[in-house]
């Protein structure tokens, strides 16, 4: 009804200026050029016209093209006959007939429907689910509704004699589905004063889709308008029928549609019906009193999906039933509208909207609700919502009235010291939130809770009266478990309203059965609407064993005792702020090792341009000691990603407590830890760039060693993490530099090279070999330089742990050899004694076997002696790390006075032993000169002959095992034994 009267007007304008066309110019060519023009002029319209020729009672258009918003309009002829000499004369315009056929208007590129009615702009969030679409639509007072027929009214005086349009519609369907075509007709005529006009609309449409359900759709309606004057119409009837035939419905589907408005002395009254057979679907029925202030009726709705489904044309639609009764009314000034009534719907497969919607099942909804629109304010006057599926789902129930300033956002009741509404949440089933998580799967108890909300002035307060909580819930994620069968609670606060929001959040646990997993609280404040700041501040507690048992943390199964407790609080806005502590405490693992305890600040800023300034202090505490680092730092948003500066500094750092936190590290079948590989894209610090700086003021190893003045710098790229001048002080005046780095490189099979250069000058062992075994003297004694160099080639840092290999040089220029310490009780101490009273035996028996083992024994005493602490003037050591990780001594060279050593040797690599406790293997090649090469001459140990140096070799190697902390010197044991007893 609504396009009619401007269907009508429209009609006389456009021929009211064919009319005048034909008198400024009776010519086609002047005609089409200023038709043309005045198309031309229009913006965002696109037009072309073939030809204009008005006469004096035929109007003439050819090949109009229109474009506008994707739409397009041919109309390849249009003929109108009319006296135009009296349309303009007279204000009347009589028009015989109307031809316009073959024209087609194609929508298929034109915007969704959906798109055009879009909100312009959102309500505030927060209030009430029901509220939240309503948008402020002032109407100007001036405006009052009084009836369709007043609208109606035409300008001219109207007659039609005869109509005969015809043409097609191309619009599109559902994503994915072809488009579809609708041939028009309307034919009929007859209208005019005092008579009624008889129209026929009639409409196929067609789908060229073999996979669509429904192919073709008729309908047909005739159309009645009488005119009970010149300019104004009284009546207004549509009657006809829809009918929709396809694959799926051979007999095909039949609507019935009925629309009338009449306008009487009385009043107007209108009616709407919607029928399939004898059931009316939806029925509307209405009037408009003489000097009544409103439209009032009724409304009625009895569908169901089959009534309906037919008519989507392929587009799938849910099952569902609809059935309920009402009332409503409209004011003149179309300010205030009413709804009300009961309605029950049941629906199901939801999924044929959205296949993430498959969870929900069938549903069952029943409201009772009285709604009023009054200018910019909405009046919810009763509302009871009640949602089931197989068990109650939740409901709603308005407990007072409630006003709704969409304006301002304020809120009005009553009675503020009265509840507004309740929500019970009795079992909204977890599935429900699949379609929200994408790949996370979430599986568990129904979510159960109630809350009632209250008006306190102008904000709305929402606080729990139970629990919301959840029981058994498993998360899973790309097939992965993270949690399994945790129960969730939790006690919810929220306060809102225009100019500012909080949410409290008074307790968030979780639990495993009995045990508690995690606890937390929470509030969150806005306290101002737009760009305010959102401020949080809360607290936690992690009960950590318990907590280690679930799937996504049990690589970290290594806790008996242990607790997380901390605080955090931000600030969101253009400039974000952090701030966050942790403390560890009461750890220790099931060998009843006690680990540190471990306390960690955090402040972080974000600036409105990306820049994030961070600063991080934390403390280990165990044994009564302290280790404390700082890590401060500024990065920024660069071209090619992100520029770090950074600085690890620190007073104090015992390398033992922070060591021993690797017993919490999920380590691969070999045993060492876990190392994640770079992803596709780039080496772990892909992005990242700039450097960071080192000042520890002092590293304690172990309580024999220590490095003080750490300092340094480590340089990353995006190709390489390299070290720059990283030095460090050992006690006694040695010290230690680092050269070198990690490389990555895309051009090389294996991606990750290690380089790196580490010399320790003017070293002293002596601690460290304490620090070993505290109960045995020091193997070696001097000072020593010591040059490594590490390599390898690998695809990812896990695999270059294992393959790296590296040399390693130790010299030095002084000191004293232990390694060749023997214990022989047999002849040790009390030999050379031993060895006097044989001789005395000897001289006085003439006994000269008694004689040679005297000198035998004195030999290999004093021989016990000089080997137990060899002076040397130069040792030197040269070693490799062979790929299966053993320690492969390539060469060893000792010169002294009267031993000189040279040999060679291996470190067997055994997995989970310090270098120290490994099998040692070394042969050695002994010369001695002097006091020894006798004492070895007298054991026939030597050869005949001196070399060029002097040095009379051994007759067999030396074979040392044991391991560096214990030299095993049992075979030279045994040759002297054997040597005793003239073997």
């Amino acid at each position: 009804m609504k396009l009619l009267r401007p269907l009508l007007f429209g009609l006389g304008i456009v021929a009211a200026l064919l009319v005048a066309a034909v008198l400024l110019a009776f010519t086609p060519a002047v005609q089409t050029w200023a038709v043309r023009r005045v198309l031309a002029q229009q913006p965002g319209l696109q037009a072309e016209v073939g030809r204009v020729a008005a006469g004096l009672g035929t109007v003439r258009l050819e090949n109009l093209r229109l474009r506008m918003e994707g739409a397009e309009l041919i109309l390849p002829l249009a003929e109108i006959d009319l006296p135009v000499v009296s349309a303009a004369m007279g204000g009347r315009i009589a028009v015989s007939r109307l031809v316009a056929k073959g024209w087609s208007l194609d929508l298929v590129g034109t915007p969704a429907l959906a798109a055009r009615l879009r909100p312009s702009a959102p309500v505030q969030a927060g209030y009430l689910a029901f509220l939240t679409s309503a948008q402020a639509q002032g109407v100007p007072a001036a405006v009052t509704f009084d009836g369709i027929f007043s609208r109606l009214a035409l300008p001219v005086d109207l007659s039609l004699d005869g109509t005969d349009l015809e043409g097609e519609i191309r619009f599109a369907r559902a994503a994915g589905q072809s488009p579809a075509r609708a041939r028009i007709g309307l034919v009929g005529g007859g209208l005019a004063p005092g008579s009624s006009g008889r129209f026929v609309l009639s409409s196929e449409i067609a789908v060229d889709d073999a996979s669509s359900p429904v192919d073709r759709v008729v309908a047909r309606q005739e159309v009645l308008l009488r005119m009970d004057a010149p300019r104004s119409l009284d009546r207004i009837e549509v009657t006809g029928a829809a009918t929709a035939t396809g694959p799926q419905f051979p007999n095909g589907v039949r609507v019935d549609i009925e629309t009338s408005a009449t306008r009487v002395t009385s009043g107007e009254t209108y009616g709407f019906t919607l029928r399939s057979g004898n059931r009316v679907l939806l029925g509307v029925n209405g009037e408009l009193p003489a000097g009544a202030e409103a439209v009032r009726g009724t409304w009625a709705l009895d569908a169901r999906s089959e009534d309906l489904s037919a008519f989507a044309l392929g587009r799938p639609i849910p099952d569902f039933t609809a059935a309920g009764t009402g009332t409503f009314s409209l004011d003149r000034g179309l300010s205030e509208i009413q709804a009300a009534g009961r309605l029950a719907a049941t629906t199901q497969r939801l999924e044929s909207i959205d296949s993430r919607l498959r969870a929900v099942g069938a549903l069952r909804i029943a409201a009772d609700f009285d709604l009023v629109s009054r200018d910019a304010d909405i009046r919810l006057n009763r509302l009871q919502l009640e949602v089931a599926a197989a068990q109650p789902v939740l409901g709603v129930t308005l407990l007072q009235g409630v006003e709704f300033s969409r304006a301002t956002g304020e809120l009005r009741v009553a009675d503020i010291a009265s509840d507004l509404l309740r929500l019970q949440l009795n079992g909204v089933p977890l599935a429900w939130a699949q379609p929200l998580l994408g790949e996370t799967a979430v599986t568990g108890g129904d979510v159960k809770g109630g809350f009632v909300a209250s008006v306190r002035s102008g904000r709305l307060v929402l606080r729990p009266t139970d629990a919301l909580s959840i029981e058994g819930l498993t998360v899973v994620q790309a097939n992965k478990v993270i949690f399994e069968r945790i129960d969730v609670s939790t006690r919810v606060t929220l306060d809102y309203a225009p100019t500012g929001w909080q949410a409290d959040v008074a307790s968030f646990s979780l639990r495993s059965g009995a045990a508690s997993l995690a606890e937390l609280a929470l509030k969150a404040v806005q306290a101002g609407g737009g760009d305010a700041p959102v401020k949080v501040a809360g607290s936690y507690t992690l009960e950590l064993p318990a907590l280690l048992e679930q799937p996504v943390l049990s690589d970290y199964r290594g806790l008996r005792t242990g607790r997380a407790k901390g605080d955090f609080s931000a600030s969101l806005a253009a400039v974000q702020e952090m701030a966050a502590t942790l403390v560890l405490s009461d750890l220790a693992v099931p060998a009843d090792v006690s680990l540190p305890a471990i306390k960690a600040e955090l402040r972080a800023d974000r600036l409105a341009d990306g820049t994030i300034t961070a600063r991080l202090p934390v403390t280990f505490v165990r044994n009564g000691r302290n280790s404390d680092v700082m890590l401060e730092g500024v990065v920024k948003p660069a071209s090619s990603g992100l520029s770090l500066t950074a600085a690890l500094t620190g007073e104090q750092l015992f390398v033992e407590d922070v060591q021993i936190l690797t017993a919490l590290v999920p380590a691969t079948e070999g045993g060492a830890p876990a190392v994640q590989a770079a992803p596709k894209s780039g080496p772990p610090w892909a992005g990242i760039s700039g450097r960071v700086t080192l000042n520890l003021k002092k590293v304690i190893y172990s309580s024999s060693l220590t490095a003080n003045a750490v300092i340094g710098t480590v340089v990353v790229g995006p190709e390489a993490i390299t070290f720059e001048n990283v030095s460090a002080g050992l006690p006694d005046g040695a010290g230690v530099r680092v050269a070198g780095g990690l490389a990555y490189d895309t051009r090389q099979a294996r991606t990750y090279g290690l380089k790196a250069d580490v010399t320790v000058s003017n070293f002293d062992p002596v601690p460290l070999f304490r620090s070993i075994n505290p109960t045995a003297l020091p193997p070696i004694e001097g000072r020593f330089e010591i040059a490594t160099r590490l390599t390898g080639q690998a695809a990812d840092l896990a695999g270059l742990a294992e393959v790296a290999t590296g040399t390693f040089k130790l010299s030095s220029r002084g000191g004293v050899l232990r390694a060749l310490s023997v214990d022989a009780s047999e002849f040790g101490r009390t030999g050379t004694r031993i060895a006097s009273v044989a001789g005395l035996i000897g001289l006085a028996t003439g006994d000269t076997r008694a004689l040679k083992y005297a000198d035998r024994l004195k030999a290999a005493s004093e021989l016990a002696q000089q080997l137990a602490a060899v002076t040397f003037d130069q040792l030197t050591i040269e070693l490799e790390r062979s790929t299966d990780n053993d320690l492969v001594i390539t060469d060893l060279s000792l010169i002294s006075p009267t031993v000189r050593l040279l040999g060679a040797g291996r470190i067997r690599y055994e997995p989970g032993l310090a270098v120290w406790h490994q099998p040692l293997a070394l042969q050695l090649q002994l010369g001695a000169r002097d006091k020894l090469a006798e004492n070895l001459k007298v054991l026939k140990l030597t050869a005949d002959r001196a070399d060029t140096l002097g040095y009379t070799p051994l007759l067999d190697n030396l074979q040392i095992d044991g391991t560096l902390s214990a030299f095993g010197t049992t075979m030279l044991k045994d040759r002297l034994v054997q040597a005793l007893a003239g073997q």
